[in-house]
């Protein structure tokens, strides 16, 4: 579980400068989400889901933030200790509430409503946490969520309507129902009950949606060039 926060971290690192790899924006926190679904404990799983986030939002912040390094590096990692704490409250969040499933043992037999729910949970938490960040403790919103995709300028045209924070919705969204996805699956699969999935078709739309509007915006912006 250790491993999976840190690569978690780690994944969504990559998606910014210097290394670019936005693509790693739509699953970064499914090692993350698998680590805290299927915690055993159920009365200190707040606790690790904590633990577990704070590694997640640590290793990021540390690699993120390397700049610092050249001007102050105390700061850099007291920032990136004090920062990891957002991290850590979703990851607590994430564990508790934001799971597909109340009971642990039956989460493979979870449905696309409960998916849906935890998707719509986790990405309004995540948002909330990014605006208290950026506005109210330390004012500090650097490289939220949604600018992993900045260079996708197809993905990004939504902001004029949405901003930065409600992508940073929708890739939490999405993310969420492809974890949980990945957790029914193999159980239908052994059991030969494949079903139908609502809410991965919700989440499909969406990106489609976003991708169609993305590319209207762009034709729009090349005609009046």
């Amino acid at each position: 579980r250790i491993l999976a926060a840190l690569i978690s971290g780690a994944l969504l690192a990559f998606c910014y400068p210097k290394f670019n790899v936005g693509a790693f924006i739509w699953i970064w926190p499914v090692p993350l989400l698998l680590a805290l679904w299927t915690l055993k404990s159920k009365k200190r799983k707040y606790l690790r889901g904590f633990g577990l986030g704070y590694l997640s939002g640590l290793i990021f912040f540390l690699i993120n933030l390397s700049w610092l390094h050249h001007i102050h590096f105390i700061a850099c990692l007291l920032l990136s200790f004090f920062l990891a704490g957002y991290f850590a409250i979703w990851g607590g969040f994430a564990a508790t509430i934001g799971v597909p499933k109340k009971d642990v043992s039956t989460l493979a037999e979870s449905n696309s409503y409960f998916s849906l729910k935890a998707a719509f949970l986790n990405g309004s938490a995540w948002c909330g946490l990014e605006w208290v960040r950026g506005w109210l403790l330390t004012g500090f919103p650097w490289n939220g969520l949604g600018v992993g995709l900045a260079n996708d300028l197809v993905m990004v045209q939504t902001a004029d309507i949405i901003g930065v924070t409600g992508i940073s919705f929708i890739l939490i969204f999405c993310s969420t129902i492809i974890t949980s996805l990945l957790l029914r699956l193999p159980y239908e699969i052994r059991n030969s009950s494949l079903k139908a999935h609502p809410d991965f078709i919700v989440g499909v739309t969406l990106i489609i949606i976003i991708f169609f509007y993305g590319t209207h915006r762009l034709t729009e912006l090349s005609e009046d060039e």
